[in-house]
């Protein structure tokens, strides 16, 4: 399923829905949207393109979760340097638009799956925090 950001609350909440209508966004829920595909696609190193979270959760072993959680973080980071280097080539952004910081907040195990939080910051100081779907 394709995900789009429909808002970002004052509160840095966001509304996710399908693709199925798409609708423009910029500013901070552009950026959200930006790193919510970047985490959940699978690496293309020769285009330093995708983080590869969703296949490190969906192929998580429960015996080993100090792993997975490494390997979530590395994502994260992963994530973070890809879209620093392709923001690098849009000289059109706004600081609205531009990541300053995409940070970790919570890795943990649940019934169902993974609980993978982060929060993104733009370079005008605006943050959303924000579960990644599995």
């Amino acid at each position: 399923m394709d995900y789009g950001i429909f808002t970002v609350a004052d509160s840095g909440e966001i509304t996710l829905g399908s693709g199925d209508t798409p609708k423009r966004v910029s500013g901070l829920s552009s950026l959200v949207q930006e790193v919510l595909i970047e985490l959940l696609s699978d690496p293309m190193p020769e285009r330093s393109r995708g983080a590869g979270l969703a296949s490190i959760m969906l192929e998580a072993v429960p015996s080993e979760d100090a792993v997975v959680a490494s390997n979530i973080a590395s994502a994260v980071r992963a994530g973070q340097a890809h879209v620093f280097a392709n923001q690098q080539l849009a000289d059109n952004l706004t600081a609205n638009d531009r990541l300053q910081s995409l940070t970790l907040v919570r890795a943990q195990r649940t019934q169902t799956g993974w609980d993978v939080t982060v929060e993104v910051t733009n370079q005008a100081g605006e943050s959303a925090t924000f579960s990644v779907p599995t």
